[in-house]
């Protein structure tokens, strides 16, 4: 009898399971309306499941063209608009922001730095103290900023 159950509790647990990781959100027309939207040279979008399939993130790497406070604000709220009402959006979301290096340098892309990620998370009102490598946007700061300019 313990057995038994023990085996049904293990079918379940695999259905829901299986079936949670099937309601992933399509990254591709997010990634193809940010690669053509103005201020953003390219992008990458990739939905991840960290520790588990209903634990859904998005991570969203977009390339502008200089580091600076003002272009990568501009970027994030760009981000924002184009996610707004996407199925992306009903979960959090990680914007990493990359720029070309210096003209005649040879470097790969450069990484926009923490004082300017912690910078343009106080412009917009998100988490300054969590703006080490990405700005976290929650689904309520991707409306509140897709309705704003």
């Amino acid at each position: 009898m313990m057995k038994r159950r023990g085996i049904m509790i293990a079918g379940v647990l695999a259905a829901v399971l299986g079936l949670t990781g099937c309601a992933s959100p399509n990254p591709d027309p997010v990634k193809s309306a940010l690669s053509s939207a103005s201020g953003i040279q390219s992008a990458k979008v990739v939905v991840n499941h960290p520790g588990a399939p209903w634990n859904t993130q998005t991570l969203v790497t977009v390339r502008v063209s200089d580091g600076s406070v003002a272009t990568s604000e501009a970027a994030a709220r760009t981000v924002a608009q184009t996610l707004a009402g996407t199925p992306v959006a009903e979960h959090d979301v990680y914007v990493y922001f990359d720029y070309d290096a210096p003209e005649g340098a040879t470097a790969p892309p450069m990484h926009v730095g923490v004082d300017t990620l912690r910078q343009v998370a106080g412009e917009l009102g998100l988490d300054a103290g969590a703006a080490r490598e990405s700005l976290h946007m929650r689904p309520a700061d991707i409306r509140r900023l897709a309705t704003k300019e």
